[in-house]
């Protein structure tokens, strides 16, 4: 039921006055028109007010919207809104085109103590499966206990997201299905490195540890990059704990123990997850328990070289590699992107192998990924300083280039000279709308002109997302 409908029940059926729940919700009157009218909508603290003085949430929200288990603490609004999150495996960019809304708004929500207005409230609280967690008519609502080992959690997780053996096998460069199916049914034992990978893509490690009770204090100092060995050994020293200690605390062979240490071998899937508890380091190796601790995707990608790494990703990867990444981070095979970019999964194997990729699409690639918030790194050092026209919406891609370059003063000569790549005759059908440039280009000349933040939605949301 709708908030409007539901406030208009509960007043009938509890008896419920205008001034008289304007007195004990601490507003005036006016506000309780306004909302039994729609024409305006309540906060998020007055709905949770509102729910305490009347249950209103019981006619808000169905079973469907609270399923997410409980965590053991009590939790802050963005705590608990990265704890949805992280039990869900999203991502900001994919909360914020579930909600439409900005991807910066969505992390402002889940980083400082800002709650979303009253209506992405709910519609927040719905799509993460958290209303019992938030509305305390609901607090004492029974759940489905979901209890996995880690096998049971990949399966259930693969399911869940609708991938297939196959498709998941693909994603993870595994032996095939058969190995995968192995996995799930605990036939044979995983590798730490498919862990990792697998976290990425289906967040197994924010369900299999109970978040509330990881510390997750750990910090590596300054920008230092570990393998998993160098990262087990210095968090062990940072707690004071002696090699017969951590052997003991996580159940490993002392022998594996010293070469998981000098990098000789890493530990299996579940020695890996026991090691990572003990020693306060999940928040730094699983993506998801990342995601979960700081509120943004965690930047790494092992490396095909040197399995023992737990890697992280370079400034200086290019464009495909960028899209091959971010496609599984977001748990999409090359066949779902294509359909959302509308071309085939030939045409994504082939753009992520490095060919030639169409700029028409990279503004459909940024869409669903962010690509272009990731290739340019750091977008603070982009000015986005050209204010954008009122006809925006309105304008083709042409017309932006055009606009940008006319602001700038500059003749079709002087922006050729200045991108390095392109000819006066091939910015002149640019601007014309006969042709697109490569990707590579139009991100070079957009970052030129300084109109990045009028062209690609993934920097038009950090620029424009909040105020």
């Amino acid at each position: 039921m709708e908030f409007q409908q539901a406030l208009q029940k509960v007043m009938q059926d509890q008896g419920w006055e205008r001034k008289s729940l304007a007195d004990a919700l601490g507003v005036y009157p006016q506000s309780i028109s306004n909302w039994t009218t729609g024409y305006r909508f309540p906060s998020a603290e007055q709905l949770i007010e509102i729910d305490k003085v009347t249950g209103i949430a019981r006619l808000i929200f169905s079973s469907e919207d609270m399923w997410v288990p409980a965590p053991s603490r009590q939790m802050s609004w963005n705590d608990l809104l990265k704890y949805g999150m992280a039990r869900n495996n999203y991502t900001d960019a994919q909360v914020s085109r579930a909600l439409g809304v900005s991807r910066r708004s969505v992390t402002i929500w889940s980083t400082k103590q800002h709650m979303p207005s009253g209506d992405y409230f709910v519609a927040l609280v719905r799509h993460l499966g958290i209303a019992h967690l938030v509305f305390p008519s609901l607090y004492d609502t029974e759940q489905p206990k979901i209890e996995f080992d880690l096998p049971g959690w990949i399966k259930y997780l693969r399911e869940s997201q609708g991938l297939t053996k196959t498709e998941l096998s693909k994603m993870l460069g595994s032996g095939g299905a058969s190995t995968l199916s192995r996995w799930e049914h605990g036939r044979v034992k995983m590798g730490g490195r498919y862990l990792i990978e697998i976290d990425r893509i289906l967040g197994v490690a924010s369900h299999y540890y109970d978040l509330g009770k990881l510390p997750m204090e750990l910090e590596i100092p300054g920008n230092t990059e570990m393998s998993f060995g160098q990262l087990v050994k210095y968090a062990a020293s940072v707690h004071g704990l002696s090699a017969f200690e951590v052997i003991e605390l996580a159940d490993l062979p002392p022998q594996k123990y010293e070469k998981i240490e000098r990098d000789e071998v890493m530990p299996d899937a579940l020695q890996m997850l026991r090691l990572a508890g003990v020693l306060d380091i999940a928040h730094l190796v699983f993506p998801s328990v990342w995601l979960y601790r700081f509120g943004h995707p965690q930047e790494s990608e092992p490396e095909e070289s040197g399995e023992n790494q737990v890697g992280s990703i370079k400034p200086e990867m290019e464009l495909a590699d960028i899209i091959g990444y971010l496609r599984k981070r977001a748990g999409m095979t090359t066949a779902r992107l294509a359909r959302k970019v509308g071309v085939t999964s030939t045409e994504v194997e082939s753009w992520e192998s490095g060919g030639e990729i169409p700029g028409e699409y990279l503004v459909a690639l940024d869409q669903e990924l962010g690509v272009v918030m990731a290739y340019y790194g750091d977008v603070s050092s982009l000015p986005m300083a050209v204010e954008p026209p009122q006809e925006i919406r309105q304008m083709t891609l042409g017309d932006v280039l055009r606009y940008g370059r006319e602001k700038r003063g500059w003749t079709l000569a002087r922006l050729a000279e200045e991108s390095g790549t392109a000819k006066v005759s091939q910015i002149s059908k640019y601007e014309q709308g006969k042709s697109f440039p490569r990707a590579e280009d139009l991100l070079r000349i957009a970052a030129i002109l300084d109109v990045a933040h009028l062209v690609f939605p993934s920097v038009i949301d950090y620029r424009y997302g909040v105020g």
